[in-house]
């Protein structure tokens, strides 16, 4: 059984968890790329003593933090009844999909993808909406695929 820690919660009596997949590093790039911009100005605001620029060097480091607190915790979770993913820092949130309502499922790699190990997961349920259509930044697609398929089809 793989450990998931405090989530384990989240399973019903008997569900068995197969796999616990935190998503890739570059799901913080966009935050990280802000972070530094904000933390950059402020520095620059800071050599001019004004007192702007140091409120900006906090915000972004207090926002940096918070942004990893966010990737840390999400995690994409399947059982042998399920896939769900939790996610949040202060409020958690918790998106499911039984695996028995599972119709098709296909995942993609752009070049980059491909380049830095991560893929996008396409999931069709049967004349449903769910909550996880679309997965993005799934490290080790071929492996979460093959996961999936051996449980479902």
């Amino acid at each position: 059984m793989v450990e998931m820690g405090s989530d384990s919660r989240f399973l019903s009596p008997g569900e068995r968890i197969v796999t616990v997949i935190n998503f890739h590093p570059v799901i913080m790039l966009r935050q990280f790329i802000a972070a530094v911009a904000v933390f950059s100005i402020g520095v620059w605001g800071s050599a001019d003593g004004q007192g702007w620029g140091t409120v900006l060097v906090l915000g972004s480091l207090v926002y940096l933090v918070g942004a990893f607190l966010d990737y840390r915790l999400q995690k994409l979770v399947l059982t042998d009844k399920r896939l769900f993913k939790v996610e949040g820092v202060i409020t958690r949130k918790v998106s499911t999909m039984r695996l028995s309502a599972l119709t098709d499922v296909r995942y993609f790699r752009s070049p980059a993808g491909l380049l830095f190990g991560w893929g996008t997961f396409d999931v069709e349920t049967a004349g449903q909406n769910q909550a996880l259509n679309v997965v993005n930044y799934v490290p080790k697609p071929d492996q979460f695929y093959g996961s999936i398929v051996r449980l479902v089809f």
